[in-house]
């Protein structure tokens, strides 16, 4: 673990304390220190600020790591924070953020990814817990004021600010953040880019602001479906947003078919409200369709329209809410009051069983 015995001697002996009156200090035998030293065992996590605080050093000076080592090592953790998120694996992620910021206290990087992951366990549980969006709201402000608006931290803590105060019911400050502290679009680095460019970076630059501005579309449209004063009308709505992807991803949407499946879904649940009981099975079985072009497709592939030939959808930079399939999001869903009008016919019976087994056929 880097250099802490060594370290660690070396700032007693240069404060001139004896191992005994250190282990007084921290409230351990002189025995642990002595190990802690010698590297063959090392402080508990919660120790290392405390000990860090009293010698006035960083933890990255208590562990010896240079500045280049430094973020070198917060690369690393981010990357292995990632490959948790791509795997649904949320509640891992905390725990291994929480244990890595304790060891490096002052990165923004890591405070920010902590209090994502929070916010991201909070949605997926359907919560709105007082004390962990206060938790959220205290880690996403220190890692912004340790940002010092140097790095993507700032802007996308702010967003996740807003976002909180929103659960929180404090309007008021969420407002202040998205009208008078956020960028317009216009002035984003998706429209600026493209100036900047030349040549594939371009291009590519070019596919991934069709696939964002697609995205916020699909979700603007969804949105705006739940305001509208008819089911017929919000029913259109999220149409539109399916054949806003099939315009522009073509007949496979690669990881915009999870975004396609939920309009699908809320299609199905509209029509059941309007009993109209084909129509609901029909959008259901388009809902398994993107399931299962969501859940099967390859770890990397290209998207089949022309004009995002070359660009790749790479399933390791996507993260997920949580390790459920949208098979078993599917099967939950369809199993609650707004689908009950089909629990008893046969055609719901046999879908539920193609869910399971994962079934669709492409043809």
């Amino acid at each position: 673990m880097f250099k802490l015995g060594e370290n660690l001697k070396k700032f007693r002996t240069q404060n001139r304390l004896t191992q005994e009156q250190l282990a007084e200090v921290l409230k351990v035998s002189p025995q642990a220190v002595s190990r802690w030293e010698l590297g063959t065992t090392y402080p508990d996590i919660t120790l290392l600020p405390i000990i860090a605080d009293y010698f006035n050093v960083t933890t990255d000076e208590l562990f010896g790591i240079n500045g280049e080592k430094i973020q070198r090592e917060i690369d690393r953790i981010i990357g292995h924070k990632n490959e948790l998120h791509s795997q649904g694996k949320i509640a891992e992620s905390i725990s291994y953020l929480r244990e890595k910021l304790a060891l490096f206290p002052n990165s923004a990087s890591i405070a920010y990814e902590l209090a994502g992951a929070l916010y991201l366990e909070l949605c997926r549980e359907g919560s709105k817990s007082a004390d962990v969006l206060k938790e959220i709201v205290s880690i996403t402000e220190r890692a912004i004021k340790l940002d010092k608006g140097e790095s993507y931290v700032t802007f996308s803590g702010k967003h996740q600010l807003c976002l909180a105060y929103c659960m929180m019911g404090e309007t008021d400050k969420a407002y202040k953040i998205a009208a008078e502290e956020m960028p317009s679009l216009w002035v984003s680095r998706e429209v600026l880019l493209p100036h900047v460019l030349s040549g594939d970076r371009e291009t590519c630059q070019l596919q991934h602001n069709l696939l964002t501005f697609m995205n916020l579309s699909i979700l603007n449209l969804h949105h705006l479906s739940r305001k509208m004063d008819t089911l017929e009308k919000s029913i259109e709505l999220l149409k539109k947003a399916i054949s806003l992807a099939e315009l522009l991803t073509g007949d496979d949407h690669k990881f915009y078919n999870e975004r396609v499946f939920k309009c699908c879904l809320w299609i199905a649940r509209s029509y059941c409200a309007l009993n109209k009981t084909e129509e609901a099975m029909d959008n259901l079985e388009l809902a398994l369709k993107y399931a299962v072009m969501y859940e099967e497709r390859p770890e990397q592939s290209c998207y089949n329209a022309f004009w995002l030939e070359g660009y790749t959808d790479d399933r390791s930079k996507i993260s997920r809410n949580s390790e459920e399939t949208l098979y078993q999001h599917l099967l939950i869903k369809i199993a609650e009051k707004p689908f009950s009008v089909l629990h008893n016919t046969d055609r719901y019976a046999a879908f539920t069983e193609k869910v399971r087994n994962k079934q669709y056929n492409r043809e």
